[in-house]
């Protein structure tokens, strides 16, 4: 018991210098508003520092190959697709790739704006064990049909779904381009889009997250569902281990997609999730705790 209640202190003293992070962030930038589509204004993953990262499960290291692979576990591995390369950022990792798989993985990092910003190799180990979308398995999905992605996903592969459905968005945003945005037809190309997606969320990995708030951004046009998608999806991932989630709605706030005070009670909520998940972890009335660091500046 006494040994719980240390690590329960801890936890407090580590949320209020959250909160207080998260604070003074959301004072310095809360009054950053842009016009247009929020996502054209938002930097690309290479060219601003990683932030802070957590592992779901714990320690990464020894898996990471000689060669400078990881290997993908078996239940979140796309056929052909057994290791991935390990850089220590984004510039580093995309050139294992040719120019025109470069092309994809850019626009995938662009959709899922902060899923590829890395600072370390080990942070690549923990997406390949997460279940994270890898780039060698962007390339090999391109090459892969619906029918194949579709029959992984009825066996239980949650990648192949989430590959699958980004497919879908591509097609269901082309739709919408030629529609009337205020149309019955527009309303039900986006809501077949929202409705495929909820099926995403029961998926084993951190990244549903990603793909919760990067479908409010382009499918939701009424602002406030949008902000509290996005807020949902990205608190989602910081829950699960990604601690880089909360610096990116950070920056969904910096660009005026959610309020400086939406932010806060983001951060808050975050710090409450973790500070009690903790609590129930030193009682021994829950599983394993994320070890999730503080998100740097």
């Amino acid at each position: 018991m006494k040994n719980g209640r240390m690590v329960y202190v801890a936890a407090t003293l580590l949320a209020a210098v959250l909160v207080g992070l998260l604070l003074g962030r959301a004072r310095e930038h809360g009054n950053v508003l842009v016009e247009g589509n929020p996502g054209e204004h938002f930097p690309a993953p290479a060219s601003r520092p990683a932030r802070g990262f957590g592992g779901a499960n714990g320690d990464t290291t020894g898996k990471l190959a000689i060669d400078g692979t990881v290997a993908i576990p078996p239940k979140h591995r796309i056929p052909s697709v057994e290791k991935a390369h390990v850089a220590g950022s984004f510039s580093e990792w995309i050139k294992f790739f040719s120019p025109p798989d470069q092309t994809k993985i850019r626009a995938f990092a662009d959709r899922y704006y902060g899923v590829f910003e890395i600072d370390s190799p080990q942070q690549v180990v923990w997406m390949a064990q997460a279940g994270y979308p890898m780039p060698e398995d962007l390339v090999a999905a391109e090459k892969m049909s619906d029918q194949e992605l579709d029959q992984l996903a009825k066996e239980g592969n949650a990648k192949a779904e989430m590959l699958l459905h980004d497919r879908q968005l591509d097609r269901a945003l082309d739709k919408l381009k030629g529609l009337d945005p205020n149309s019955a037809d527009a309303a039900a190309v986006r809501q077949e889009a929202r409705l495929d997606s909820m099926f995403l969320l029961n998926a084993d990995t951190p990244f549903k997250g990603y793909v919760e708030a990067a479908d409010a951004l382009v499918l939701e046009p009424e602002p406030e569902r949008r902000k509290a998608a996005i807020i949902s999806g990205l608190i989602r991932a910081a829950t699960l281990g990604d601690s880089r989630a909360m610096a990116v709605l950070s920056d969904y706030s910096d660009a005026g997609v959610i309020g400086p005070d939406d932010y806060i009670i983001a951060g808050r909520i975050y710090v409450e999730a973790s500070q009690e998940r903790t609590r129930l972890s030193a009682s021994g009335n829950c599983g394993p705790v994320a070890v999730i660091p503080l998100p740097s500046n």
